[in-house]
C-alpha cells in the first residue's frame, strides 16, 4: 500500500478539476461524441476499516477527463458503484481508501490519508470493472 501526501492529493484534485473543465467544453462540440458503457466497480473489504474510511476508484485520462468515483456500501463488506464511462480508450484505474470526504468545486473527493489499494494500467473501463478487488484492512 502506498500513502499519498496532502500535496499529492491536492494536486490530483486540482488536476481533476482542470481536466473536467476542459473535457466539458470538448464534449459540447457535436463532433466529439463518445460512446458510453455502464461499468460496475466492486471492492470487497476483509476486516473492519477505521470509522470514517471511504473507498474510491480514480481514473484517467479517459476521453480527455480524469475522474474519481465513490464506492458505496452494499452489505457484507462489499462497496460498489455503477457509472457511465467512455467505452473506448485505455487508461489507469486505481482503487483508493481515504479517511472521509472533501468537496472540491462541488464534487466529492477522497479525504485525507489516501492509500492506493490496487492500480490497473492500460485497461478500458469494461475490463477494469470486470475485476472485483479484494482488500484486507491493515492490522495495527
Amino acid at each position: 500500500m502506498k500513502r499519498l501526501g496532502p500535496v499529492t492529493v491536492g494536486g490530483a484534485a486540482a488536476l481533476l478539476w482542470i481536466s473536467g473543465v476542459h473535457a466539458a467544453s470538448v464534449q459540447q462540440q457535436p463532433s466529439h461524441r463518445v460512446h458510453m458503457t455502464t461499468a460496475t466497480f466492486s471492492l470487497t473489504v476483509v476486516g473492519t476499516p477505521t470509522k470514517g474510511t471511504t473507498f474510491w476508484v480514480s481514473h484517467g485520462p479517459l476521453a480527455g477527463r480524469f475522474g474519481v468515483i465513490q464506492l458505496h456500501p452494499q452489505g457484507n463488506h462489499v462497496y460498489e458503484a455503477h457509472v457511465a464511462l467512455p467505452a473506448s480508450g485505455v487508461t489507469t484505474f486505481s482503487y483508493l481508501a481515504a479517511h472521509g470526504t472533501q468537496v472540491v468545486h462541488g464534487v466529492p473527493q477522497p479525504g485525507r490519508n489516501v492509500v492506493v489499494i490496487r492500480t490497473m494500467d492500460s485497461v478500458t473501463a469494461a475490463v477494469a470493472s470486470q475485476h472485483g478487488v479484494r482488500w484486507s484492512v491493515p492490522v495495527g
